[in-house]
């Protein structure tokens, strides 16, 4: 999966999508450096933006070396 890089060196990034108060569509990241601490920062942000229908649009292992895709790894488990 191509990427760019991201600002940090955990070894998993999210970006979540979902609509601010204009109607336009916004991104908020979720990152950790284990497994359970990206899904607890992916589980906070789609609590905080519940109301404004918060989507997965990207989930990475290793964003800046290795890029894997673990979406479905993600959404299977949230």
């Amino acid at each position: 999966m191509a990427t760019k890089n991201v600002y940090h060196d955990l070894m998993y990034h999210a970006e979540i999508e979902y609509l601010n108060e204009d109607t336009f569509l916004s991104l908020a990241n979720a990152k950790g450096n284990s497994l359970k601490d990206f899904l607890q920062d992916i589980s906070n942000i789609l609590i905080k933006y519940k109301d404004r229908e918060p989507r997965i649009v990207m989930a990475i292992y290793d964003p800046n070396y290795e890029s894997i895709d673990i979406m479905y790894k993600v959404l299977s488990l949230i």
